[in-house]
C-alpha cells in the first residue's frame, strides 16, 4: 500500500503560505491581462488594472513572512525582491500615464509590468519541485538509494543553474541601464 507523500513538518507552513502569496501574484497578472481588448470587450482601463495589481501585490507582500524559511532564505530575498519591483514599476506606469499609442502599446505596457511576476512565478516553481522531490523521496526513505542519489544530485545541479541564471536575468532588469531603455521607451510610446 503506498502512503501518501508529505514535507517535512518544519516546511508545511512554509508551502502554505508560499501558495497564498502565488495565489495573491496569480490574481494581479489577470488584473493586468484584463486590459487588453477583446473582440467583444473594450477591456479595463489600465489605470485602475494597475490599482488592483498594486492591492493584490500588496498583499502578497503581507504575506510573504509566511513562508520565511532559513532553507529558503536566497528565494525568499528574490521573490520580495521580485513583488517590490513589481510594486514600483506598477506605481510609475500608473503615474505617468503614457499615451499608449494604441493596441501594441498597450501590450508592451502590460508586458513591462508583469515580467518581473513571471521571473517570480518561475523562479518559485523551480524552488518548489526541488523542495517538493527532496521532501517526498525522503519521507519515502529512499534518499539512501545511489540511482535516487544521482537523481537528488541532478535535481540540485538544475536549482543551482537555476538560481545562476536568474540571478543573472535580474540583474538585467534592475540595472541603470535596463531603467534608462525602459524609461526612453515608456517617453517614445
Amino acid at each position: 500500500m503506498l502512503r501518501r507523500k508529505r514535507l517535512p513538518v518544519d516546511l508545511e507552513a512554509s508551502l502554505r503560505g508560499f501558495g497564498a502569496v502565488v495565489d495573491e501574484v496569480e490574481a494581479g497578472k489577470v488584473a493586468m491581462t484584463s486590459t487588453v481588448p477583446t473582440t467583444r470587450l473594450p477591456g479595463t482601463p489600465l489605470p485602475d488594472a494597475l490599482l488592483e495589481l498594486e492591492e493584490h501585490l500588496r498583499r502578497a507582500k503581507e504575506l510573504m513572512p509566511g513562508w520565511r524559511h532559513p532553507e529558503l532564505e536566497e528565494e525568499w530575498l528574490r521573490c520580495e525582491g521580485g513583488i517590490a519591483e513589481s510594486l514600483r514599476r506598477s506605481r510609475k506606469l500608473r503615474g505617468e500615464a503614457p499615451d499608449l499609442g494604441g493596441f501594441d502599446g498597450l501590450i508592451w505596457a502590460v508586458d513591462q509590468v508583469l515580467a518581473p511576476l513571471v521571473t517570480l512565478q518561475d523562479s518559485l516553481g523551480e524552488l518548489q519541485d526541488s523542495v517538493v522531490a527532496r521532501a517526498r523521496i525522503h519521507t519515502l526513505g529512499l534518499d539512501k538509494d545511489a540511482a535516487i542519489q544521482a537523481y537528488l544530485e541532478a535535481r540540485e545541479a538544475e536549482r543551482a543553474a537555476h538560481l545562476a541564471e536568474f540571478g543573472h536575468l535580474w540583474e538585467k532588469v534592475a540595472s541603470a541601464t535596463y531603467r534608462r531603455r525602459l524609461f526612453e521607451m515608456i517617453v517614445k510610446v
